[in-house]
Order: C-alpha cells, then sequence, then structure tokens
C-alpha cells in the first residue's frame, strides 16, 4: 500500500506540474488571440517558437508512414520549418542517421543535421500548424501531446481518414477549458462542416483529412510510399462562426499545400461528411 501510494504522488506531482507549465503558455498567449491578430499572422510570416527562422512552423504528431510521408513532402519544398515528434527506435535511429522516405513520385533524404525531431511536444514549443497522425486507438493520448503545441492562431489537420475528429474537438476543447480554468462552453457539431454554431476555444481550427495513400514504415527511419497520396481537407471546427473566417481557414491549408502539389493531390472540402464517402 505504501508503494501504491508513493506511485500515486510521483504522478500527481507530474501532472501539477505539466499543468502548470501549460497554464503558463496559456497566460502569455490568450490575451493575443483575436481575430485581428490571426489575421495579421495569416497575411505575414510567423513569431513561432522556433526561432531559427521565420517560416511557418509545422509539428507533426505521429510521425509513423502517413506523417513522415507528409512531412517529408512539406520539408522537401524548403518553405516551412516542419518537426516531428518521434519515440523509441525511430527517434533513436533518425537522430543517428536522418530520415528516408522511398517514394513512387520522388525519394527525399532528411540528413540528420537537417531533420528535427523532438522526443516530447513539450520541447517543441507551439506552432503555426499541427499534423496529427496517430493511429485511432492512440486517440486519448492526443490533448497531452497537442496543448503544449497550441496558441490561439495554431491550426490543426488530424489526418485519421474523417472518422475522428469529432471526438477530437470535444476532447481537446474540454482539456483545454480543464487546464485554462476557462467556463466557455464550446458547441460541436457532427463534424461535417456545414453547422454554423461550431467553436473552438483551445486552438484557431482543427481539420479532418482523408488521405488516399499506400505508405509503410519498413524499418526505424525508413518509409515506403508505394502508391497515390491524395488528401482531402475540411474544417470539423472553428475559433468562430463568421462565414469569413472558415473563408480564412480555406485559404490559409490551400496555401499551405500549394508548394507541394506536385506530389500531393490536395483537396478542400467544405463538408467533412461528404467528403468521407468521395475520398477515392
Amino acid at each position: 500500500m505504501l508503494i501504491l501510494t508513493e506511485r500515486l504522488n510521483r504522478f500527481n506531482g507530474k501532472r501539477s506540474s505539466m499543468v502548470d507549465r501549460w497554464r503558463m503558455i496559456l497566460q502569455s498567449t490568450n490575451s493575443n488571440g483575436s481575430d485581428d491578430a490571426e489575421e495579421e499572422t495569416d497575411a505575414n510570416t510567423s513569431s513561432s517558437s522556433f526561432n531559427s527562422n521565420k517560416k511557418k512552423s509545422i509539428a507533426i504528431v505521429g510521425s509513423g508512414a502517413v506523417g513522415c510521408y507528409y512531412g517529408a513532402r512539406l520539408w522537401e519544398c524548403k518553405d516551412y520549418d516542419v518537426h516531428f515528434f518521434m519515440r523509441g527506435e525511430h527517434y533513436d535511429t533518425c537522430k543517428t542517421d536522418g530520415l528516408e522516405v522511398k517514394s513512387v513520385y520522388g525519394d527525399i533524404i532528411i540528413p540528420p543535421e537537417q531533420l528535427n525531431i523532438h522526443s516530447s511536444t513539450e520541447e517543441m514549443g507551439q506552432v503555426d500548424w499541427v499534423i496529427l497522425a496517430l493511429k485511432s486507438t492512440a486517440l486519448d493520448a492526443a490533448p497531452s501531446l497537442l496543448l503544449p503545441l497550441l496558441k490561439p492562431s495554431t491550426r490543426i489537420i488530424a489526418i485519421m481518414n474523417g472518422l475522428f475528429e469529432d471526438e477530437l474537438v470535444k476532447m481537446l476543447d474540454l482539456e483545454y477549458q480543464k487546464i485554462s480554468g476557462s467556463s466557455t462552453t464550446s458547441n460541436h457539431d457532427d463534424g461535417g462542416g456545414d453547422d454554423d454554431g461550431t467553436t473552438l476555444t483551445c486552438c484557431s481550427a482543427i481539420y479532418g483529412g482523408m488521405a488516399l495513400l499506400c505508405s509503410n514504415r519498413i524499418a526505424p527511419g525508413k518509409i515506403d510510399h508505394s502508391y497515390a497520396g491524395k488528401l482531402t481537407v475540411g474544417i470539423a471546427a472553428s475559433s468562430s462562426p463568421k462565414a469569413e473566417v472558415e473563408e480564412r481557414h480555406k485559404r490559409a491549408i490551400v496555401n499551405l499545400w500549394s508548394p507541394v502539389t506536385d506530389k500531393v493531390e490536395f483537396v478542400y472540402t467544405p463538408s467533412i461528411t461528404r467528403g468521407r464517402w468521395t475520398k477515392n
């Protein structure tokens, strides 16, 4: 019983420390979270936590076969500051040897000295974009991984084939409100993008993404992409129901993928629900 009590105390201590860090982040950013500030961020380069340059910052969370492929394509165009969250042997190998993507559309090799990888999302800091490509079985871990990356203008793309955005929106917003002490209530629709009542408090927007591709992680640090690559994306939830804000989100994500459309077929859909049935 004494051992169990000590373990519980250590766990609660770690969680309390994490909550305190998140609250500090939220307090420092919430005062700048207006639509005007977000519009200015869209129009200009970002002030990301990665201070190496002023490119838009992108965090890849779920650096498996799908996340590494799309992340490597965005890295390849040299327009973005791309960072990968990895764990275990995959992290160790990439740290030493870099990331190799064999693809039908052209191979990508990211040398270790040019590969930004992290074993914790907390050390990555706040970013402009998050590409979430976790397996559905890891959905419960998403809030704790994502919250350290978020600021009011952050946009999240959940590439989970249009099936789990609703749960993600609810889980992430509830955890954000719990940590921030916010009493704001969010309204969530069915993820179809047709309900003007959908609002977010944790970030600027969450998109649902459906990927049509064949990509496999054949070994730590090695991805084999053998077919297609089409990505269909639509808004799942937004921080504002205003039509002009949704249009701004559409422009932002179209612009994000525009440098890589020669390798990634990108399609924006106004309805996630309809997009699920037109994935091909």
